[in-house]
């Protein structure tokens, strides 16, 4: 939570489940599939792991099914630290594709 609030000011969990339910996790990409070694259940479960865009900011999100809570968890959610399109580079991307829904 501590990274969603400092990179995408989401304070709590009601918020960042808002945040995904309404559709902020925008041109999901998927990176990688991995067994989630830290995790003490057995077997390991799975973590998706997928970048996104919202606005102007590249993010990251991973999460895994828990059997032994039978819920869903949210691992990592934070900006992306992979080298990316720039601001600017996504800005014209977006203001190309927002002229072109005009045409």
């Amino acid at each position: 939570m501590q990274s969603a609030a400092s990179d995408f000011g989401i304070m709590n969990k009601h918020d960042l489940f808002e945040f995904i339910a309404s559709g902020g996790l925008e041109d999901l990409s998927f990176i990688n599939s991995k067994e989630y070694r830290i995790s003490s259940e057995i077997p390991l479960p799975v973590c998706d792991a997928y970048q996104f865009t919202s606005g102007f900011t590249i993010g990251y999100i991973a999460f895994f099914h828990s059997n032994v809570h039978a819920t869903w968890v949210i691992k990592s959610f934070h900006r992306s630290r992979d080298e990316g399109k720039t601001t600017m580079a996504l800005a014209i991307e977006k203001a190309g594709l927002a002229l072109l829904e005009i045409l």
